[in-house]
């Protein structure tokens, strides 16, 4: 998932169209009411370590900016699409993304997004959500992850199918996460350190 700052027309696209989507009837068309729930649901009981660590592998400026111009509600809008609408032609589905995106950001917080990103975005290797990745890749659950293999996982979200394939290149991205993490003060120097000495092995 490609992943850096949207571009600034983004912004003024928000704003054009803020008001034709908001009462937009895709609800009507298809009701994501309980992914929506499923997501506040999860931010209550997850480890803010991993809200941190999409944050800081995603978009550093995430909790600054509206909802809907972040790269991390654009992808969950486009996840939730792609499962409703499996065999819609990628024309439609852009359409319908924009519309997605406002009532996505209209409905949840900042971390609602980030928890509905990881409850259906791929990890790699056949991995979809950020539990079912812990125990693939870790053998644990989502809940039992060290710092440093919660950001790792994190970092897959830029491109699973590449980092998740190589412990060598995930090592790399990782450490890059890590340092990120410690850059926006989401963890200690000494915690930082810690996690960049933790070894990393992924299953083949």
């Amino acid at each position: 998932m490609a992943c850096r700052r949207p571009a600034p027309f983004m912004r003024f696209l928000v704003a054009l169209v803020l008001g034709l989507f908001l009462a937009n009837p895709i609800q009507a068309e298809v009701d994501f009411t309980p992914e929506i729930k499923a997501a506040k649901r999860l931010c209550e009981t997850i480890e803010p370590l991993w809200i941190d660590a999409v944050i800081a592998a995603e978009d550093h400026e995430f909790r600054n900016r509206p909802r809907a111009a972040s790269i991390i509600t654009v992808t969950a809008a486009e996840l939730l699409l792609r499962q409703a609408y499996p065999t819609e032609s990628a024309a439609k589905l852009q359409s319908r993304k924009i519309a997605m995106t406002l009532v996505l950001a209209a409905r949840g917080t900042h971390d609602d997004m980030v928890c509905l990103l990881l409850q259906h975005v791929d990890f790699g290797q056949g991995a979809r959500g950020h539990d079912t990745a812990a125990r693939r890749f870790f053998l644990r659950g989502s809940d039992q992850l060290s710092l440093a293999q919660t950001a790792t996982l994190a970092g897959f979200l830029e491109a699973p199918s590449r980092f998740s394939s190589s412990t060598d290149v995930a090592l790399e991205r990782r450490d890059s996460v890590l340092r990120d993490m410690a850059k926006l003060n989401m963890i200690s120097e000494d915690d930082l350190q810690s996690a960049l000495a933790e070894p990393l092995t992924l299953p083949r």
